[in-house]
């Protein structure tokens, strides 16, 4: 081989190595181009996202006031009222009905919640038309309170007080639920 024909190939060599490292680094700077492509695209859907933020916003304040207005939980500001307010409800039921409250005593969930619910256990004494009454009269208009977990038993060897009929009155516990939507 002579030294034309070497310099030759020497110079594709170096020529190829070339071709190689240039292959090599163009590569790198295509993934790293798209990588930045990628962020490009992220920071503007980022960024349409915060420009819709003050309009989402609004429309969250708007759901908020909706529920408040629908009727479906209690309006006060606390657990603390939203439980006298059932308990106004249960009083307001007894008035109607001839049945004698035995116990009250209400409670809230954690109330780091949105929704905070509101529980009172009742305990009344009376006929069963009376205790029906009271029952639908808790549970009946706006906001919607379900009664859960009743129990009723009678109170043998007790005659009633309420009729002169020969039936013993009837012992009933049960559960308000309401539910407060905090801000």
């Amino acid at each position: 081989m002579s030294r034309a024909q070497a310099r030759v190939a020497l110079l594709f060599l170096l020529l190829a190595l070339v071709a190689v490292i240039a292959l090599v680094w163009w590569r790198q700077i295509e993934g790293r181009r798209l990588m930045l492509r990628g962020v490009h695209e992220e920071l503007a859907q980022l960024s349409a996202i915060v420009r819709e933020r003050p309009r989402l916003e609004r429309d969250l304040a708007s759901l908020n006031e909706q529920l408040r207005k629908s009727g479906y939980f209690l309006v006060e500001k606390s657990p603390k009222k939203a439980a006298k307010v059932l308990e106004d409800r249960v009083e307001w039921a007894l008035r109607a009905t001839e049945a004698r409250l035995l116990s009250f005593r209400a409670s809230a969930d954690n109330d780091t919640e949105p929704v905070t619910r509101i529980r009172v256990m009742v305990s009344a004494q009376g006929d069963e038309q009376d205790l029906l009454q009271l029952l639908y009269r808790c549970e009946r208009g706006k906001p919607i309170i379900s009664v859960t977990r009743l129990r009723v038993r009678t109170m043998l060897g007790s005659r009633s007080p309420y009729s002169d009929s020969d039936a013993p009155p009837l012992d009933i516990q049960f559960e308000l639920i309401g539910y407060l939507l905090q801000n």
